[in-house]
């Protein structure tokens, strides 16, 4: 047999994890991840319907949406992507995780946060609750998105098609700072690029603002000045998406935000918080974000880098999966550097090889058998850390 100095073996990936097993020429960029353990290939679980792969990423749900894992913050065993029906606020969450962690409220308890019950239209901007950064001083930065929610009284409308034709927001940044901001991808992209792009011989302008008090963005858009065009009357829309940064403290965390308020200026004049809706002009509810800043990093043992408690072939796999196979990114990146050099590259998927099977060195600090942090000063972090 030829030595080992590839990534899989040849043939069948069911075959080499099945009761069948046969030991083949090694080839690379052929083998799969076994996220579950159940020694069939993903792919394989997800063909025959053994797995479910509602999101359609080639990963099992079950390993998506671990029970208490911060994808499935409901524990039904879904992934919170793959439940927007339950996700009436766009935030990204089921509605009754944002209701039983205090993110929304649900004053008449019939399961909906309140902002989406708003008479007629609420403004809200959602996206990560925290910023970790590897060091203190580090900058960090996360994406964004603002979103228009039809409320009780547009939802009752006779018409469900009949939404927001256009709106304006101010939405200003504390403790951070939005670096980029763009329609694309959103109800506000030009209709010509596809769904869900909606403006038509419209109108859209965004500014990112600066200066004292000033700090943020500011965004007006009309969707068509020829055609009926709205936003749909029975679901939110992303309209604006953003990149923020920040900068991580000296010690502990820092609280940062973004917020809707009235009377940023960016090239033209002060800019409120309204939506048109059948041309008349509304004041929204509004409800911003908070977001937290650290360089607290998880504990984690090195080489372990599907973070299943152990260093074993496994995580071989899911580094070089993640680096030449679109894999996913692993939730502790300084896990899977096993070398310590501060980046991942094939010389950590070998490495766990070299120390499993040719007698190499144990990866540095904090090793591979104890829990431990990060003692070099490189930009991978550790989000997702288990120690059991």
């Amino acid at each position: 047999m030829d030595s080992i100095a590839a990534t899989s073996f040849q043939g069948s990936p069911c075959r080499f994890f099945g009761s069948e097993i046969k030991l083949l020429r090694l080839e690379p960029a052929s083998f799969s991840s076994d996220c579950n353990r159940n020694h069939t290939p993903d792919e394989c679980d997800i063909a025959a319907g053994r797995s479910f792969d509602c999101d359609q990423n080639s990963l099992p749900d079950e390993c998506e949406g671990r029970p208490g894992s911060a994808s499935d913050c409901d524990q039904n065993g879904i992934p919170d992507a793959c439940e927007s029906e339950r996700d009436c606020n766009a935030s990204g969450k089921p509605d009754v995780c944002d209701i039983s962690s205090g993110y929304s409220l649900d004053t008449d308890a019939d399961g909906r946060p309140d902002e989406f019950q708003a008479q007629t239209f609420a403004l809200v901007v959602n996206g990560p609750e925290s910023l970790l950064g590897a060091r203190p001083g580090a900058v960090v930065s996360g994406e964004y998105a603002c979103a228009v929610l039809p409320g009780s009284r547009v939802q009752a409308s006779s018409n469900p098609s009949e939404g927001a034709q256009g709106w304006t927001l101010s939405l200003r940044s504390d403790g951070v700072t939005i670096v980029d901001a763009t329609s694309e991808g959103t109800a506000s992209a030009d209709r010509c690029a596809g769904t869900p792009g909606l403006l038509y011989a419209g109108f859209r302008k965004t500014d990112i603002t600066h200066g004292a008090g000033n700090e943020g963005v500011v965004s007006g858009v009309v969707l068509s000045a020829v055609e009926p065009i709205t936003l749909p009357a029975d679901r939110p829309s992303v309209v604006l998406k953003l990149t923020v940064a920040g900068s991580t403290p000296e010690a502990g965390v820092s609280t940062a935000g973004l917020g809707f308020v009235d009377g940023l200026r960016g090239t033209g004049q002060p800019v409120q918080n309204y939506v048109t809706w059948r041309g008349a002009t509304y004041q929204p509810a509004l409800r911003g974000q908070t977001i937290r800043l650290s360089s607290a990093v998880a504990p984690f043992r090195r080489g372990d880098a599907n973070l299943d408690g152990r260093v074993d072939v496994s995580d071989s796999i899911t580094i070089l999966s993640y680096l030449f196979l679109g894999g996913p990114t692993p939730g502790c990146l300084d896990a899977a550097d096993v070398d310590d050099s501060g980046a991942l590259d094939i010389t950590d998927g070998h490495g766990v090889n070299v120390f499993l099977f040719l007698g190499g060195p144990a990866p540095p600090a904090p090793g591979p058998f104890e829990c431990g942090q990060e003692l070099s000063t490189d930009d991978l972090t550790c989000i997702e850390g288990e120690c059991r």
